[in-house]
């Protein structure tokens, strides 16, 4: 009885792990690094989200990012990143179990701001006391 009910046990654990690994390939991954365009320098901290999702990822400090489990299909990716301009890349193509490159190069901002003027008034408090 013993080595049938091991058996059983043995098989539902086979059969739960084909499936688990089975349901992991029905999605992909997407995988890159962001740069300058001027330098090639890496951008740590670049925010990629996949439109219409809550997927997405921000840069490690080599550009590096990663954003898995990506139902197949068509996506467009969101690109952002302080002091640079924000870009869009269309009809970006996520396979089941493949890994798509999206290589990221972003240009700096040129905005520029008005000249601010602060200014200041101070008060003396001083009293004389005698000791």
């Amino acid at each position: 009885m013993d080595c049938i009910n091991l058996k059983r046990g043995l098989m539902t654990v086979f059969i739960m792990l084909s499936l688990h690994i089975t349901g992991l390939s029905q999605t992909g991954t997407i995988e890159g690094i962001a740069t300058d365009t001027k330098n090639n320098e890496p951008l740590p901290g670049v925010t990629v989200v996949i439109d219409g999702t809550t997927l997405g990822s921000s840069a490690d400090m080599d550009g590096h990012f990663l954003i898995s489990n990506i139902k197949p299909g068509k996506y467009r990716i969101k690109v952002s990143y302080i002091s640079y301009n924000s870009i869009n890349i269309e009809e970006v193509t996520i396979d089941a179990g493949q890994t798509t490159k999206l290589p990221i190069s972003l240009s700096e901002s040129t905005v520029s701001l008005k000249e601010i003027t602060v200014t200041g008034e101070g008060i003396s408090n001083r009293q004389n006391e005698d000791i």
